[in-house]
């Protein structure tokens, strides 16, 4: 048996009808089918999203079905079994005992979205969606289709993460694609992250290594701000401030919002420049609203995206992930992160309500 932290939805699948989640005991898979590996899981992140469910709230809607089923879409770990009659194509692709992360997503590869390669609205996306619909990562052994898994030796270009590093690969390749649809930044822009959770701080990284000079982080959270500027002295160009002062430094070329709160999302609008581009990142309640200020919008000629989930983006946020690990000073402590075993997976949930970790990384393997 293996120990699993599994929920069960609620009765109703009405708005902020929360379930419950508990740990429990559950069959470690001995067989994986054709097709599927087996893989032994090293770390598996807690993300905003997983709240979201857990609450009710946002994307909780998604949940389809009553039955429990075990969270987590964001993994690292090592493959430890191939199916017996497996095709000799896919056992020279996954190799037994390499580290490899986790792409919790598939596709149908028929609907319009997928024909059109944006596989990330497929019209059956969260119907396999590993870790929603799926049994997930929050477990010690998950059968793992062969097609989610990425070989991080594959994409790393000689520079492998560890596999905590590794675990960060399904969030930062969520950012990736949303800078991917902002198009070209020119290195002199004057750039806003809104919010200094995990997926503001990887924005904050991915927008330096991507040239742009200047970062500025809007985060109303004081111990937060500290990890801003504690990670500016590892990545250069990184200032904090508060949501307060931001009106202050305005105009900015571009405005990252990464909290999914409402007023985050209208202050963006507020104080994006001229031609300014913003990216809505953060996911927001299901009952939220944003503001836009059309007059506003309509003088400035304002660019509003936003982006869900990843597209074609993993193999790249592993590229970047192994030359971030081996950065000076650099570490996942700096970006807020704590590792907890399976066991302790409600302090890790609180932690992260509370603020006082940007994202939890749970260790299944871990005694």
């Amino acid at each position: 048996m293996q120990k699993a932290v599994q929920y069960t939805p609620p009765s109703s699948s009405e708005p902020n009808e929360a379930g419950t989640v508990s740990l429990c005991e559950l069959p470690v898979p001995t067989k994986p089918r054709r097709g599927h590996a087996l893989v032994s899981i090293s770390h598996a992140g807690v993300c905003g999203t997983d709240l979201h469910v857990l609450s009710g709230r946002g994307t909780g809607s998604l949940i389809t079905g009553r039955e429990p089923r075990v969270l987590g879409h964001e993994a690292s770990g090592h493959v430890i079994q191939l199916a017996d009659d497996e095709d000799e194509a896919a056992k020279q692709s996954i190799k037994i005992g390499e580290l490899m992360v986790l792409q919790p997503v598939g596709q149908c590869g028929s609907c319009r979205q997928c024909r059109d390669g944006r596989y990330n609205q497929c019209d059956e996306y969260f119907s396999s969606f590993i870790g929603l619909n799926v049994n997930g990562t929050w477990q010690s052994v998950l059968e793992v289709p062969l097609d989610r898994i990425h070989p991080v030796d594959r994409y790393s270009g000689g520079q492998s993460p560890p596999a905590d590093w590794a675990a960060l690969a399904e969030p930062l390749s969520c950012v990736l694609n949303g800078l991917n649809r902002l198009g070209h930044l020119p290195g002199t822009s004057r750039a806003l992250v809104a919010g200094a959770g995990i997926i503001g701080l990887l924005a904050c990284i991915a927008l330096r290594r991507r040239g742009v000079a200047r970062v500025t982080v809007s985060e109303p959270n004081a111990q937060r701000r500290r990890l801003v500027e504690g990670l500016g002295r590892a990545i250069s160009g990184l200032t904090a401030c508060s949501p307060e002062e931001v009106a202050k430094l305005k105009p900015f070329d571009v405005v990252v919002e990464c909290s999914g709160s409402p007023a985050a999302g209208s202050l963006a609008c507020e104080v994006a420049g001229n031609s300014g581009r913003i990216l809505l990142l953060g996911i927001g309640n299901v009952d939220s609203q944003l503001t836009l200020e059309p007059l506003a919008a309509f003088f400035k000629e304002l660019t509003v995206l936003s982006a869900c989930a990843s597209r074609y983006t993993l193999p790249e946020a592993i590229g970047l992930l192994g030359e971030l690990s081996c950065i000076d000073g650099l570490s996942l402590e700096l970006l807020g992160i704590k590792k907890l075993p399976i066991e302790e997976f409600s302090k890790g949930l609180q932690l992260m309500r509370d603020g006082q970790a940007s994202k939890v990384l749970l260790q299944p393997q871990r005694a």
